[in-house]
């Protein structure tokens, strides 16, 4: 049946994690399926944009969410790249998250912005071989309030 034999994988991801709400931003259609990344969040979603980055080796995408945590907090953005393989088409990378089997390469990272209104309280690679062929990342962040 193909790819994923007609399996939603972002909504699976989302019920097996307890992250109520998901997005998927499609790349490319591959193998019967779509290609492409998903972002899960236990805040309901504003909205979802997939945004089309410039042709590469392969089709690439850059997936962003937009949430409220809180009614009284600002509006949050986060917005995920799986960017291209060769060096010249993408940044320089944080840390080891591919082949999800036995990492060698930085591929995955967290970038936040204000420094001075968002705090990293943790960041890591998690230990998961099977779900995708990158490792996930865990990122916990707090928003600072305004003063």
């Amino acid at each position: 049946m193909g790819r994923t034999d007609g399996v939603d994988q972002a909504r699976t991801l989302a019920e097996l994690t307890g992250l109520p709400y998901h997005a998927f931003g499609k790349f490319m259609d591959y193998r019967g399926g779509q290609y492409g990344m998903a972002a899960l969040s236990a805040t309901r979603l504003l909205d979802s944009v997939t945004y089309v980055l410039p042709d590469g080796e392969e089709p690439r995408s850059a997936l962003a969410v937009r949430i409220r945590p809180r009614p009284t907090m600002p509006e949050l953005v986060f917005v995920g790249i799986h960017f291209y393989r060769t060096e010249p088409e993408r940044l320089a990378q944080a840390h080891f998250t591919f082949p999800a089997d036995k990492p060698a390469r930085e591929i995955d990272f967290v970038l936040y912005r204000p420094a001075d209104r968002i705090e990293l309280i943790e960041y890591r690679v998690v230990d998961e071989r099977l779900a995708s062929d990158h490792r996930p990342v865990l990122a916990v962040i707090v928003v600072k309030r305004e003063r």
